[in-house]
């Protein structure tokens, strides 16, 4: 504690130090540059038309602040009781000096932004009028009125003083003060060669101007020549080639030169009189350094803008390459997310088509035993919760990145609910609960299939959450111009905080420990997305816990069909008495045994292979009449299989049907483009499978 101690007090008692080193340096060159300002007064030793020292004053309070005016006080009463006057005027004199450096430094931070007052045009006009011309008159005033009222000047010549004082003053402040100010707050030099090369060239000509014109030598023929504005081009090319700084050191260096040669009657100044000469000069000398302190400013300004915009056009282009490098990283990112799912679909569906295919072959066999009907039917149905869990996951990430492509067409809404509940029906899904139907045309133009898919989420989530001997209402009917579906249920219901986000992705209604009513909290999502894209809307309601839900879809009505309605279909038993020859193209090994089992309990007679190439030469040989090819095959993929049954002997009328478990649009176009009658996404409803088969069209959607 006591060596931290001891190293403030250090550092403090090392600013002190410093303070004053400054303190003392500034009185010493103010008293000199004062001494040496009054040593060509010649209207009055007290006034002299070069003044410095008040340049000195006003860059001191503008650079170390308004602190320092003892200092200015103390060097502008040594040098004033040096030279005329008693104490009384010198101190009155020091006053009005310091008086005028306060009032000129507060002018400029009031409206000419302080010290950086040199470095913007508007700023450098400011600081002539406010502080170059107003201040000035203050020390000018109260010393000349000082002089007068001591006796040391008589009031006749008051006006002639006061002119003198004040020019000087003034001349000092636009002089000497922006030579000072920007050296000490500026940055350090950083030149390269070329730049140090065009400031010698610039030395240069001020040396070769002071030899020729100020001094001049040789003499000029004639006179009345303007000779002196021949100095204006330098100031021009400092003040555009340099900056501010260097532009003020060349009007000073101009200046001081001037000075010289007008003092020994060499200049275009000189008249019959050193006062009015140097009078003329400090006129000359104003002028000089608002042309060129002016114009540097707005260069630099210019400058300024133009490099800050480059510095923002650079951080721009940063951006966009990071914005574009970021853009390929998330579509890289996003591809690959792509490639995961359909790879991700494809081995999850692949063993659920298996499944699916056993279970529908078991479902053909010999009558069973009570208990087996109820195992079969619990696998059975689970089965059908997987693949819908299947679906809904991949459907999730599709409808996030906007890759899922609606197949619009006219259909009537009541024939999709009429068959979700049938498919529910068959399943077994109602299981002891109460189910009532409404059930009136109405016409929507939607994706079937995805409209199915909104139909049977909002048909599951009634199911799962209304308890045995429930009641669920289902509802279709036309009402202003919308084609209403209501899914009413009175089960557990909906907390009211829990309805607002109902729809968002994994929110769940069930959060208890059990998790008895299972899901992901997504299908509601999904219905909702769904439903959106096809211009529509979706709506959930429910009074509370207890006291059931109810789901509203809304989709814009269509007026009638516009076509007519196709004949029933007929039963699924006079489609499988088609006895077909059906090849079967699957390398996964239970999937395709299955597919042969339950093709074969329909009637159908079956081969089956498992590669690309095997399956083409049995196609060839064995002429089927369908054929069953999954996409992913070894060594041949399954598009190569179509197009090259396809170019066979008789496989321009065979029966293609693709089966994939990558469930992309993109698969079901190149499947058709490649010559597939159709593409099914496994795992294959046995029974859309056996319509397809019986050569009849394929149902929108089934059970």
């Amino acid at each position: 504690m006591h060596s931290v101690t001891s190293s403030g007090k250090t550092a403090g008692g090392d600013k002190a130090t410093n303070r004053l080193i400054i303190a003392i340096g500034l009185g010493v060159v103010y008293f000199v540059t004062g001494k040496v300002g009054l040593a060509v007064a010649f209207v009055h030793p007290s006034a002299t038309p070069i003044c410095p020292s008040a340049g000195i004053a006003l860059a001191a309070v503008l650079v170390l602040g308004r602190r320092i005016w003892p200092v200015i006080t103390i060097g502008a009463f040594l040098v004033n009781l040096t030279t005329w006057g008693s104490w009384k005027t010198s101190l009155a004199i020091a006053l009005g000096d310091t008086l005028e450096a306060l009032v000129g430094g507060a002018l400029a931070e009031r409206f000419a932004s302080g010290a950086r007052c040199f470095v913007r045009g508007r700023d450098v006009v400011r600081f002539v009028l406010f502080t170059g011309l107003v201040s000035t008159m203050v020390g000018a005033t109260i010393g000349v009125t000082a002089l007068g009222l001591a006796g040391y000047a008589t009031w006749s010549d008051w006006g002639s003083i006061w002119l003198t004082w004040w020019l000087g003053d003034t001349g000092g402040d636009l002089v000497v003060a922006p030579f000072l100010v920007l050296w000490a707050t500026g940055s350090r030099l950083d030149w390269d060669a070329t730049r140090a090369l065009e400031a010698s060239a610039l030395l240069l000509a001020i040396a070769i101007l002071s030899v020729f014109v100020i001094f001049p030598w040789p003499p000029l023929p004639g006179s009345g020549y303007p000779v002196a504005f021949l100095s204006f081009p330098l100031i021009l090319w400092a003040a555009f080639g340099f900056g501010p700084r260097e532009t003020a050191t060349v009007v000073l260096l101009l200046s001081a030169l001037s000075v010289w040669s007008t003092l020994h009657g060499l200049s275009p100044f000189t008249l019959t009189s050193p006062n009015e000469s140097l009078l003329l000069l400090d006129s000359f000398l104003i002028v000089a350094s608002l042309t060129g302190m002016g114009l540097a400013a707005v260069v630099h300004e210019q400058q300024s803008t133009a490099q800050a915009l480059k510095n923002a056009e650079r951080r721009l282009q940063g951006l966009l390459r990071y914005e574009q490098a970021e853009r390929r990283q998330a579509e890289a990112i996003s591809k690959a997310k792509d490639q995961f799912l359909a790879v991700l679909g494809h081995e999850l569906r692949s063993p659920l088509s298996a499944l699916s295919h056993a279970i529908a072959a078991l479902g053909r066999g010999a009558e069973q035993e009570p208990r087996v009907a109820q195992l079969h039917a619990i696998i059975e149905r689970q089965a059908r919760y997987l693949t819908r869990l299947v679906d809904d996951l991949l459907d999730v990430s599709r409808l996030d990145s906007g890759k899922i492509r609606l197949t619009p067409e006219v259909l009537d809404l009541k024939e999709v609910a009429e068959r979700c509940l049938s498919s529910f029906g068959e399943a077994g899904a109602w299981r002891e609960r109460i189910v009532s139907t409404a059930l009136e045309s109405a016409w929507v133009r939607a994706d079937a299939t995805r409209l199915y898919q909104v139909v049977t989420n909002l048909l599951d989530n009634a199911t799962k959450f209304t308890p045995a001997g429930g009641r669920i209402e289902v509802a279709v009917r036309p009402d202003d111009g919308h084609a209403v579906l209501e899914v009413k249920d009175n089960g557990r219901g909906i907390d009211p905080a829990t309805r607002p986000r109902i729809f968002d992705f994994f929110a769940q209604a069930d959060d208890s420990l059990d998790r008895s009513h299972g899901g992901l909290g997504i299908g509601l999502t999904i219905v909702r997305r769904l439903v959106e894209m096809h211009d529509g809307s979706v709506e959930a309601r429910s009074e509370g816990p207890g006291r059931g839900s109810e789901f509203v879809v809304r989709l814009p009505l269509r007026a009638g069909p516009p076509v007519a309605r196709p004949a029933p279909s007929p039963a699924l038993g006079s489609a499988a008495r088609q006895c077909l020859r059906v090849l079967v193209v699957e390398d996964y090994e239970d999937s395709r045994v299955a597919l042969e089992v339950y093709l074969g309990l329909l009637g159908h007679s079956v081969q089956s292979a498992a590669d690309g190439l095997r399956g083409v030469e049995l196609a060839r040989e064995w002429r089927p009449d369908a054929a069953l090819v999954d996409i992913g095959l070894p060594g041949l993929s399954g598009y190569d299989v179509a197009r090259r049954i396809r170019t066979s002997a008789g496989g321009r009328d065979m029966l293609l049907i693709a089966i994939t478990g990558y469930g992309q649009a993109e698969v079901r176009r190149r499947a058709l483009d490649a010559g597939f009658s159709d593409c099914l996404v496994k795992p294959v409803k046995p029974r859309e499978l056996a319509w397809l088969l019986s050569g009849r069209l394929r149902p929108a959607a089934v059970g």
